[in-house]
């Protein structure tokens, strides 16, 4: 697709320049620029994941088990869960604040304000389980910084945190490359981070969630963008569709025979 936008823009030029008689590359038909199908797990894949992540029930994997756990059950992106502080967390309505992204350029990293969209400053309703969840997991938040003393950085408030840089907020590379490790070690596929992402999106459309609301979930700047991006996944809803507006019609009264 991009090789044929450049021939045809090379071609234009010439017949510009008089080179040639016309322009062969405006007959032809550009190739399809073709979307790759989302790859989200199945249910399946989530539920072997987590039996194998919950499995382990002491502290070393705590953090990492509550943060796929929030990265399937919001649907963020990763660098938004990594940029995540307890002030963005309402215990009192159930809510969690999107508004702040992890960063890693040629500056170094460090967290910014604002979202990789305007609709990507959101608020998300998590459910009793999830929000009993981060409770619990606050007062290991509070255990671990108090074992490393003065050295822990209280002042970012980082949910998942880094223990080599104490306090700071845990970088996507190092959820990843967690992540990579737990899979191999279990001799399960590998899974990147981003197909809880598309997993959670896709689940939520499967179920009959308007494209508007799991947009509006997603962070999306558009409902397009989710369509696009996830049409293939929408349940087959025909039938029911059919009977909604069929059930506003009388039923007819049965003909007199002659």
């Amino acid at each position: 697709y991009q090789m044929h936008l450049f021939i045809h823009s090379m071609l234009a030029m010439a017949f510009k320049e008089n080179i040639i008689p016309r322009n062969y590359a405006s007959a032809a038909s550009p190739p399809k620029n073709e979307k790759k199908e989302v790859d989200a797990l199945s249910e399946e894949q989530l539920e072997t994941f987590f039996n194998l992540l919950y499995k382990d029930t002491s502290e070393k994997n705590y953090m990492f088990q509550v943060f796929y756990s929030l990265l399937l059950a919001t649907g963020c992106r990763i660098g938004e869960l990594c940029a995540l502080s307890w002030d963005n967390v309402d215990f009192e309505e159930s809510k969690i604040h999107i508004c702040k992204h992890f960063i890693t350029d040629s500056t170094g990293s460090r967290i910014v304000e604002g979202c990789k969209t305007a609709a990507g400053d959101r608020w998300l309703y998590m459910d009793e389980g999830t929000m009993t969840m981060l409770k619990e997991y606050k007062d290991y938040y509070f255990k671990t910084a108090k074992s490393f003393g003065n050295k822990w950085n209280y002042f970012t408030r980082a949910v998942f945190f880094s223990k080599q840089q104490p306090g700071e907020h845990l970088s996507p590379s190092t959820a990843r490359n967690w992540l990579q490790a737990f899979t191999k070690k279990n001799n399960l596929p590998r899974i990147h981070p981003h197909q809880f992402r598309h997993t959670a999106i896709s689940l939520q459309l499967q179920s009959g969630i308007s494209i508007a609301e799991a947009s509006k979930r997603a962070g999306h700047s558009r409902s397009t963008i989710t369509l696009g991006i996830y049409a293939h996944t929408i349940k087959n809803n025909d039938k029911h569709l059919c009977e909604v507006v069929t059930q506003a019609i009388p039923k007819m009264p049965k003909r007199k025979s002659s």
